[in-house]
């Protein structure tokens, strides 16, 4: 019988939200050994380990001093003890049926990831459901056969993994866009990968969230953040390995994809946008490099390959 470590970050939210979340896994109906931990990263005064008292004997709350959700997340690596992880933040759910056909794959295959290439963007505090389309799936000798084959979308709550395959893998301190640091090298360490259209989680879109911020202060580090991840992509492209350098490569450049992108939509002037562009350019990621890794991603290319073309798409994006 498989066995999974339900690992959630905490910070600052309300017990409808972190009920949600919990319940969402206690209500799944698994057969599987599971264990929920809650990892409190310092919310002063907290009462979350009242609200969940009693709730399951599954459930282990701590509260440690606040360090970031990096920080968070390597705490519940830490007192992870079950075969596989899955990452929840306490603000999204999982959606029972598709957390049951992964169990299913889980048991019968025993992969070292399972990747949901689907999720659903939700805006209450309530509960919805969502019907599953007919179960599809690719399998993939080794994660890094999946990041040569296919774009990688690295939000750790899209996936499930074997906890062994960590190895010495943590998550980075300190940064924003941590997750696109961590999955390419936890993925560069799996085996067998099982890549399904199934949807498991529940994407709340909540205003005050890193991703939804309109602080400058925020918007700034994010920015910062996002030339560090390119700059630990690119050291792993110096590996021995042709096959594990072309898939660092490709994903530095898709991620690039992403910076200019966010750089149009939430950077306020042409001088801010500028100085990214300048500093993508320093590390040879604008122009984006010539390549075909999907229609999208060469589209793009085109599109934002001279800064009075940026320039004229962040004018439609601010009309939009």
């Amino acid at each position: 019988m498989i066995s999974i470590s339900f690992i959630l970050p905490y910070y600052r939210l309300g017990r409808k939200l972190l009920d949600r979340a919990v319940d969402s896994i206690l209500n799944a109906r698994l057969t599987c050994d599971y264990e929920i931990i809650v990892v409190d990263d310092g919310t002063p005064d907290s009462e979350a380990s009242q609200w969940l008292d009693g709730k399951s004997s599954r459930l282990r709350y701590v509260w440690q001093e606040n360090g970031g959700l990096s920080a968070a997340r390597n705490k519940g690596i830490e007192m992870a003890e079950k075969e596989y992880v899955q990452f929840l933040d306490a603000d999204d759910y999982l959606f029972a049926d598709g957390l049951r056909q992964v169990e299913k794959l889980l048991e019968e295959e025993h992969p070292d990831v399972v990747v949901f290439r689907r999720h659903k963007k939700v805006y209450g505090e309530g509960v919805t459901d969502v019907r599953q389309r007919r179960l599809k799936t690719e399998r993939f000798d080794s994660g890094i056969e999946y990041m040569t084959r296919r774009s990688l979308f690295a939000g750790v709550w899209s996936y499930i993994f074997r906890r062994e395959i960590l190895g010495g893998e943590r998550f980075l301190p300190g940064i924003y866009h941590e997750d696109e640091d961590f999955t390419p090298r936890l993925f560069a360490r799996s085996g067998r990968l099982i890549s399904t259209n199934l949807m498991v989680n529940a994407y709340y879109q909540r205003q005050e969230s890193i991703v939804n911020s309109g602080d400058s202060a925020r918007i700034k580090k994010r920015f910062s953040d996002m030339l560090v991840v390119i700059d630990r992509l690119e050291a792993h492209e110096k590996s021995e390995e042709e096959l594990c350098r072309y898939a660092f490569r490709r994903r530095k450049e898709q991620f690039a994809l992403s910076v200019v992108y966010q750089a149009m939509r939430l950077l306020p002037d042409k001088k801010m946008v500028a100085d990214v562009l300048r500093q993508l350019s320093d590390r040879r990621c604008w122009p984006l490099p010539k390549a075909r890794y999907t229609w999208r991603y060469s589209l793009f290319r085109h599109l934002t390959d001279h800064e009075w073309k940026i320039n004229m798409l962040r004018q439609l994006l601010k009309r939009k």
